[in-house]
């Protein structure tokens, strides 16, 4: 299994957002273990859904990359002409592809290609956006602007690009800001054709899968399409992929969907799975995606196990396939019993534990709201190492919590970094310690007029700062010593 090495752990990305919901103005760094803490109705949830929003917006536009690097063969016969390139730049492009089949030199692909190309993209993540706010909150852009205000933006630097995104009077706006568009150069590299772009934010190098200089010199529509997938690659990061979304309430919504769905299954055996309308796209993804999980064990499968054990849950498992639809089986003592007749605990924790079993891998995105809901202390200290598990094999995770016991743990892992590896071994924290660096941590603040803000607030050898928690113990402090007086007199 791959860890990552804790030096490597750096700032991913950063999202600004004005004017979106609840929230006046938010700062949210993202890395590679990202919390928002704070009060009720202060934003975070509206926060978590945006970030979740524009990961998985982006990640929609990677995918096209990806359809092209394992299409390429076909992809004559499947896509029309994108029109990036014309008839003069055509035959140029061509009769320099030619000569660079024969030498290692490489050539310059025109800006105003990359430039049409930057704009298509633009035009693509404007209308994929547009359709995932819609999705994910259930209400139309123009219905997230903050009250008494005309528009809300969101800003985005995410790997080698900056994101802008607006809705103003019920029109979306979506483009990559640059302060130029990439300079891209078509190389050969052992034998290979190599895309090569850079621009103010860096250099990224793209090989496309079986694309020879013969076929791209044949095919300027397999030249266009291999573009494309060479500036998506720069633009967008690679680090955050598969996005998953396990929000609050989760246990009851995991317990009364598989009730209801078991029961319509017995009823109607050729019933098959569609699409759960009338909830939100957070609320139908969750659902979707715990009952129709493949076989497959991920590579975190062990973790997942390990920590079952810890919280002497028993096992839960995959079961049977019931049409399209699988089932989720709790065994314990040799004994399997039904989810919906397990306790509380059980099946708060089944998704995220189903989750990793079977779904993440590196470089995933779990959003989790709330990971402490229905926890006994001592198992919410251990879903605080587990995330810290997860994190340490290349998940990224993006959290909500009300829970000063998983601050304070997760603080106690960040301190555990500075302890040489014979001492984290004899300690126990060898597989879970993080670099203050892995980590951000943000406040937000409830203001009934102007709007709510979200803001960093500081992570450092210490762990994460705990202002929020020690002023509401001062509080009780205090209340517990004018109350002993008063009994006293």
């Amino acid at each position: 299994m791959s860890i990552m090495k804790m030096n490597d752990m750096q700032e991913s990305g950063i999202i600004r957002i004005d004017n979106f919901g609840p929230i006046r103005k938010a700062e949210l760094i993202l890395k590679p273990l990202t919390i928002i803490i704070g009060a009720n109705n202060s934003g975070k949830s509206f926060a978590m859904l945006a970030i979740h929003s524009i990961l998985r917006s982006m990640n929609l536009l990677l995918r096209f990359n990806l359809l092209q690097d394992r299409f390429s063969y076909h992809m004559e016969s499947k896509v029309k002409h994108l029109n990036f390139i014309n008839e003069d730049e055509k035959k140029e492009l061509q009769s320099q592809i030619l000569g660079l089949a024969k030498s290692n030199d490489s050539i310059i692909i025109p800006r105003q290609i990359i430039s049409r190309i930057v704009d298509y993209l633009s035009a693509n993540l404007q209308n994929i956006f547009e359709h995932e706010l819609e999705r994910l909150f259930g209400l139309k852009g123009s219905n997230l602007v903050k009250h008494n205000t005309r528009s809300f933006n969101i800003q985005a630097v995410m790997g080698k690009s900056m994101i802008k995104i607006s809705q103003e009077n019920g029109v979306c706006a979506a483009n990559f800001t640059l302060s130029s568009k990439p300079q891209m150069k078509l190389s050969r590299q052992n034998g290979k054709c190599t895309f090569i772009a850079s621009n103010e934010f860096g250099t990224s190098e793209y090989i496309p899968t079986g694309i020879s200089f013969d076929m791209l010199q044949k095919s300027m529509l397999l030249l266009e399409v291999t573009l494309t997938g060479a500036v998506i690659n720069h633009l967008i990061s690679s680090k955050f992929e598969n996005g998953h979304f396990l929000p609050a309430g989760r246990s009851g919504i995991l317990q009364a969907y598989i009730g209801l769905t078991e029961l319509m299954i017995s009823h109607f055996p050729l019933l098959r799975f569609r699409n759960v309308r009338g909830l939100s796209g957070v609320i139908a993804d969750f659902i979707s995606t715990l009952i129709t999980l493949g076989s497959q064990r991920s590579s975190l499968y062990r973790i997942a196990n390990e920590f079952e054990k810890e919280c002497q849950l028993g096992e839960i498992e995959l079961g049977k396939n019931m049409g399209k639809i699988r089932s989720i089986e709790y065994q314990i003592h040799d004994e399997k019993v039904p989810l919906i007749s397990a306790s509380s605990t059980v099946t708060e924790l089944a998704p995220l534990i189903l989750y990793t079993k079977y779904l993440l891998k590196k470089n995933s995105v779990l959003v989790i709201e709330e990971p402490e809901s229905h926890l006994h202390p001592a198992n919410q200290r251990r879903v605080a190492k587990f995330i810290v598990q997860l994190v340490r094999n290349g998940v990224n995770v993006v959290l909500s919590t009300h829970s000063d016991l998983i601050i304070n743990q997760i603080s106690l892992y960040i301190q555990a970094n500075k302890l040489s590896d014979k001492q984290r071994k004899k300690l126990g924290y060898h597989d879970a310690s993080l670099a203050p660096n892995a980590v951000s941590a943000h406040l937000a603040t409830v203001d009934a007029d102007q709007g709510n803000i979200i803001h960093p607030i500081a992570v450092d050898e210490q762990g994460i700062d705990q202002d929020e928690f020690v002023h509401i113990q001062k509080e009780i402090f205090t209340d517990t010593v004018i109350l002993e007086d008063e009994l006293d007199k």
